[in-house]
């Protein structure tokens, strides 16, 4: 099967969903929690590109656990996960819709009870999710052109946003608050506390007289109209996906079907998916990313056909805390790095990225490949266990071993140099060294490798 036809196969599978995974009983006393389903999906689910993709979407319209009020809401995290899911491949002016009437978004960024202007109680709207939609879910900081570079006005970029802007959002998205304590549920509207004026919002006027869904609708429509959606939402699920570094012109074909998918559909996230995948600078291998630590051992787990030991994982919790990435956890809404971050070096010296470096810290990456390779050595009583008879079969002939790991994390593009570093270290184990000694020092050299941990 071509890439394409994988495209169009994934595609038509049924979501899978991690709310009903979730509510699955688990043998004995485990706890249930959204990490676990999440895990364990990332793992074994059959629409393995529906979520990667979601996971791409959760780290533009971010919510976190880090929120004192969503720490223990387990179940309603894993609800808010499943409209990313299951919209996936639908439309993203809906999916901007079912994100902001969720009450994990509406309390993450407080749009949940804002309320319109009481003057004699000094009280206000509140502006924090007005903010981040316009800065981080639609139309970014700064004009763009369609390539996703920036325009200038006397040298100087051009804001796409003024704070009257975020203030009559803010009033447009009054009258809102959640329905159920257990955050399960979407917002309704109390029409009591809208703010029923007129607004002006980016040089369009939202008449007086409308409902709090008909004002959300009306900022959504602009917001999602506007030309800085379509170049600001592609170049970051291309970094996402592909390459931190893409092209002009690889931004510019993406945000074109962003704004119509040849069928006179604006947003149509399968058809925006489907063109990342298969763009030309996406299949020529120009491209290329750093994987951040929860992908690295999503990848290592299914390189190596983890088993599970009963029907459920149950300690996703420990895998993510040893590398120091937790989904629908980031530190705040600007996710886990920032798209832009630049380490010094010579990427910024070339004016390149590399968002996911921004977390991937010497201390981190220790405690990643440790951590991984223990699978490989002594491998613990973790939920997870690693077939390893393959391995332990050719582990005293060195180019055999290394032919079966090179299959496994590099799909067969081991350089000759980490190979050659592979094979001398073997040669140095005393002879008596077992086959799992060999297996888990080849295994650790070639997760400690930038080839790696380099997406291309």
């Amino acid at each position: 099967m071509n890439v394409e036809g994988w495209i169009e196969h994934q595609t038509s599978l049924p979501a899978t969903s991690h709310h009903q995974l979730f509510r699955t009983p688990f043998p004995g006393q485990a706890q249930r929690n959204h990490k676990n389903a999440w895990y364990q999906i990332a793992l074994y689910s059959d629409d393995q590109f529906r979520q990667r993709a979601a996971y791409a979407l959760s780290q533009i319209l971010v919510v976190s656990r880090a929120h004192k009020k969503l720490s223990s809401r387990s179940e309603a995290l894993t609800i808010y996960y499943d409209i990313l899911v299951n919209n996936a491949f639908g439309n993203y002016r809906e999916l901007l819709e079912k994100t902001a009437l969720h009450p994990v978004m509406g309390t993450y960024l407080s749009m949940n009870g804002s309320k319109k202007a009481d003057l004699k109680l000094n009280s206000f709207p509140d502006e924090n999710f007005a903010r981040e939609v316009m800065q981080l879910f639609t139309i970014g900081l700064y004009e763009l052109n369609q390539d996703g570079s920036m325009r200038q006005k006397d040298g100087a970029p051009i804001p796409t946003y003024t704070q009257s802007d975020i203030e009559e959002v803010a009033r447009a998205l009054t009258g809102w608050r959640h329905d159920d304590w257990a955050f399960t549920k979407p917002m309704i509207n109390l029409s009591q506390y809208h703010d029923t004026g007129s607004k002006e919002v980016l040089g369009f006027h939202i008449p007086a007289g409308q409902t709090p869904y008909q004002d959300l609708s009306s900022v959504l429509d602009i917001l999602f109209n506007h030309s800085n959606t379509a170049p600001f939402v592609s170049r970051l699920l291309i970094q996402r996906l592909v390459t931190s570094n893409p092209s002009p012109e690889y931004v510019e074909r993406v945000a074109d079907v962003f704004d119509d998918d040849g069928h006179g559909i604006r947003g149509n996230l399968k058809a925006i998916f489907r063109a990342i995948i298969l763009d030309q600078d996406a299949q020529n291998g120009s491209g290329t990313k750093i994987k951040e630590p929860i992908i690295v051992a999503t990848h290592f787990h299914r390189a190596f056909d983890a088993q599970l030991s009963s029907e459920r994982i149950s300690d996703a919790n420990r895998i993510m805390v040893n590398v120091h990435q937790e989904p629908v956890g980031s530190p705040s809404v600007f996710n886990f790095y920032s798209p832009n971050y630049q380490p010094v070096g010579p990427l910024s010296d070339f004016n390149m990225v590399a968002p996911e470096t921004e977390i991937l810290t010497w201390a981190s990456y220790v405690d990643l490949i440790n951590y991984l390779s223990s699978y490989v050595g002594y491998r613990p009583s973790y939920d997870l266990s690693l077939p390893l008879s393959d391995l332990q079969e050719v582990a005293y002939d060195s180019n055999k071993l290394l032919n079966l790991i090179d299959a496994r994390l590099f799909g067969g593009t081991m350089s000759e140099q980490l190979r050659t570093s592979i094979i001398d270290g073997l040669n140095l184990q005393p002879k008596d060294a077992t086959a799992t000694t060999r297996i888990y020092h080849a295994v650790t050299i070639s997760l400690a490798s930038d080839e790696f941990f380099i997406q291309d």
